[in-house]
């Protein structure tokens, strides 16, 4: 799908693709989004460089969730390449007896790769939120499940 987005409506159906991929909590689907050479900051985590080095940014956690989905609640493309957005996630931890819904609002910019066959997938990306409430939950859970 990854084409460059014009329209608002346009920037809106290239991020619901996006949070489609990492909603399905499978790394192996990210080269459908991110560009080879990608270059990933979330949180505080230092800078991932490349496909391989954003799958395992993730890869880690995403075993220990039953549930991921973003909601958009804002964006805004600036420019021919960049998209500033606002957004909510919800997360589930997998084995938590509660089935409890955190929601952590985050925002993000990011850089789309503008030519070749590469064009529309994400060049780079910044993703700022606190996912404390997350990791916390998932360590219950893994208690909870031992």
């Amino acid at each position: 799908m990854p084409s460059i987005p014009s329209t608002h409506d346009e920037v809106l159906a290239w991020l619901q693709h996006s949070w489609e991929i990492h909603d399905s909590l499978d790394v192996t689907k990210f080269d459908d989004v991110y560009s080879k050479g990608a270059q990933l900051k979330f949180a505080n985590h230092p800078v991932a460089e490349g496909i391989d080095a954003i799958r395992q940014v993730f890869a880690p956690n995403f075993p220990s969730l039953s549930y991921m989905k973003h909601t958009t609640r804002q964006a805004d493309k600036v420019g021919d390449n960049h998209i500033w957005l606002s957004a909510e996630i919800t997360y589930r931890a997998k084995g938590d007896p509660e089935n409890r819904e955190i929601n952590i609002p985050a925002a993000g910019h990011v850089t789309l790769v503008t030519e070749g066959e590469e064009a529309g997938k994400i060049a780079q990306m910044e993703v700022f939120l606190d996912h404390a409430p997350i990791l916390e939950r998932l360590a219950a859970a893994a208690k909870w499940n031992t």
